[in-house]
This record gives C-alpha cells, sequence and structure tokens, in this order.
C-alpha cells in the first residue's frame, strides 16, 4: 500500500539558513530573476523541482521568492518558471522585423560566444570521423534511396546553426515553450534535420525542437546529417513534407483510444491500494506517484469517460 507523507514546512532555522544563502551585496535575492527583497516579509518559499513531480522539502530543493512571482508560478517548477520569464523577455528584446530563429537562441544560451564552430572531420565511403575539442567520433555512413550519404550524431550545440536557404521561418514562443515543457519530461522520438556543408553543420528540419532542447539547458542535439546534398532536391523535399506529406495528427478518436489505455493500466494500479476510491483520489495518485501533471491526469481522466 501506497503511504502519502504530511506535507513537511521548513523551520525557522531553514528558512534563516535560505536567506542566508541568497543574500548577494546585502540584499535577499528572489530565485526567478535575481531582483533584491528589500522587505523580508515579503519572502516566500518555493520548490525547486515541485512537490506534485516528488520534490522533497529540503534546504536543497527550496528556495526564496518574492510574493508576486510565486502567485504566478501555479503548477511550475522554479526553473521552468524562470526560463518562461526568460522566454519573454527574450522573445522581446531580441525582436527582428523577420522574426527569431535558431541562431539567436545559441547566441543567447552560448552568451554571445561562437557558434556554427566548423567542423573537421575525415571521410571515408562507410564512415566519417570527426575531431571534437574532446577528441576524434567515428560514426558509420549510410546512404538514401536518392544516394545522399548521411550519418547520425549527437552534436554539441556550438557546432550547428540555423540553414537560412532550407529554414527561412521564424520561431514562434508559444510553440518553442510547448516544445520546452515536453522535453523536461519526455524523450526526443526523431533526430534533427542538417546538412554539412563546407564544414558547416546547417539544421533545416526540427528548428522548434531543437530551440526548445536548448533553452532547457541541453548540450547536444540527436541530428541525421545528410554530407553535401543536392540543394534542389533537399527543397523540393522539404516542400513536400511540408505540404501535402506533412505528418498527419492523430484523430480526436485515437488520441482518446491511446489516453484511454493508459488510464486503463494506472487505474488498475490505483485500486489495489487500500482505502476508498474516487476520481478525484484517481487524479491526486497519478500526480504524486505516477509523477503526471495536474493537466495531464484530468486528461487521461477525461478521455477515458469519454
Amino acid at each position: 500500500m501506497q503511504v502519502y507523507m504530511l506535507k513537511r514546512q521548513l523551520t525557522d532555522k531553514e528558512k534563516e539558513e535560505l536567506i542566508k544563502e541568497y543574500m548577494r551585496d546585502g540584499s535577499l535575492r528572489c530565485f526567478v530573476d535575481n531582483h533584491p527583497i528589500e522587505d523580508i516579509s515579503q519572502v516566500d518559499f518555493h520548490h525547486i523541482s515541485p512537490r506534485c513531480e516528488r520534490g522533497p522539502t529540503t534546504i536543497d530543493n527550496m528556495a526564496p521568492v518574492c510574493k508576486d512571482h510565486h502567485k504566478l508560478i501555479r503548477t511550475l517548477s522554479l526553473q521552468e518558471f524562470r526560463d518562461k520569464l526568460m522566454l519573454e523577455k527574450f522573445f522581446t528584446e531580441f525582436k527582428k522585423a523577420d522574426g527569431i530563429r535558431l541562431d539567436e537562441v545559441l547566441y543567447f544560451k552560448l552568451d554571445g560566444l561562437n557558434y556554427g564552430n566548423p567542423l573537421n572531420f575525415e571521410k571515408t565511403d562507410k564512415s566519417i570521423k570527426i575531431y571534437w575539442n574532446t577528441g576524434p567520433e567515428l560514426h558509420s555512413l549510410y546512404t538514401c534511396s536518392s544516394g545522399f550519404q548521411y550519418f547520425y550524431a549527437l552534436i554539441p550545440i556550438e557546432y550547428i546553426k540555423n540553414d537560412f536557404e532550407l529554414q527561412p521561418r521564424p520561431l514562434e514562443s508559444k510553440r518553442m515553450w510547448e516544445l520546452y515543457r515536453h522535453f523536461l519530461r519526455y524523450t526526443q522520438l526523431a533526430p534533427a534535420i542538417c546538412r554539412l556543408v563546407d564544414r558547416q553543420v546547417l539544421l533545416f528540419d526540427g528548428q522548434h525542437k531543437t530551440a526548445a532542447q536548448i533553452w532547457a539547458g541541453r548540450k547536444y542535439v540527436d541530428c541525421k546529417i545528410y554530407i553535401d546534398p543536392d540543394i534542389q532536391s533537399i527543397k523540393e523535399t522539404v516542400l513536400a513534407a511540408h505540404d501535402k506529406l506533412r505528418q498527419m495528427p492523430f484523430y480526436t478518436s485515437k488520441l482518446i483510444s491511446i489516453y484511454s489505455d493508459l488510464f486503463k493500466d494506472d487505474w488498475e494500479d490505483y485500486l489495489e491500494l487500500a482505502g476508498q476510491k474516487s476520481e478525484a483520489g484517481f487524479v491526486e495518485y497519478l500526480i504524486k506517484v505516477k509523477g503526471k501533471t495536474k493537466t495531464e491526469g484530468l486528461k487521461m481522466l477525461r478521455s477515458a469517460i469519454q
């Protein structure tokens, strides 16, 4: 039987330790954006990793935040909330007439240091040896039906840049944020697509998911890299993929079926616990035991009912 712990509160001594830890230049700093909190009575203490995701009420998982920010955090972790505010600020400050792209994200996240670094490599008919700063790495080469050679690799983010010729579209802040939250919890199913031309790794498919992962702190991106492919053929492929051959979304009925299957297994686990059962209790179980967010739990419940 699953036993839930009573909600623990920080002791006064622990609060004093946290206040001391977050003092800078004589002022207590808000964890979210480092601004000074002049009035100690306007301080709340929040979980860095939220309780709904099993974040403990311990000194290393708690931080002081101003009451204004605390009201806005809602179900986000402190790191998510910090990244959300930073993303909003980024899209405001970097705003350009033709929009923001992956290169601006790289410039911002790498603190203005170089990105799109040239790739040093040696190639044979069957393999490619890449010389990273950390040492050489050997990858197998494959050939697609169009005759283009390609390989798979985890590319350090400082070696990639946006392919303006094939990927002229700007980033959308809402989509990037949704993918950021997704990749905090789930894996990347398909690699980003790049081409290697004149020692440059140019990313032309998967710009949003790559930008989202970089925003979430990833230092490497899972990529499929074509070696100097015919540009016209790639352009035609990209056009078809984003037009009449674009990925088909699931029908609503199919989504409901998938959520219902997930619901069934978790519901059976929940029924094995002692005590009275309810829909609200099941959603709480999904949050506390299965690590779901409240939104995910409610979605599973609604899909099963439908």
